[in-house]
């Protein structure tokens, strides 16, 4: 991970048998798979979607052989400047003011499991 202000990236990294050459130039299109037992070939299509909802970026490099990196790349914030944790947020749907460490739209929300 490194932090360029106003830019964090993250870097994944494996030593796999990298990603085969043929595929790379689709690779972040829905339902594209490779190999039988390969999944629904939704899942980094919905990650880019995610990461580029978030205004970030990601991108690979991945040799044959020697293994495949994704380097995702996130602001710090869609603010100039980051709030200080407790600082008084408005809340974006009533616009009522509350602690930025205020996690009850979270726990509410959250399914119990048992």
């Amino acid at each position: 991970t490194t932090y360029d202000h106003p830019y964090v990236q993250i870097a994944i990294s494996d030593n796999g048998p990298g990603i085969p050459e043929k595929i790379r130039s689709g690779l972040f299109a829905a339902f594209v798979t490779h190999g039988k037992d390969s999944g629904t070939g939704l899942g980094l299509s919905i990650v880019k979607n995610i990461i580029e909802s978030h205004r970030g970026s990601i991108v690979f490099e991945s040799e044959t052989g020697a293994g495949t990196t994704f380097r995702i790349t996130l602001p710090v914030s869609n603010d100039p400047e980051i709030p200080a944790q407790g600082t008084e947020l408005p809340d974006r749907r009533t616009g009522e003011r509350r602690s930025g460490t205020d996690r009850r739209d979270v726990t509410h929300a959250m399914p119990l499991s048992g």
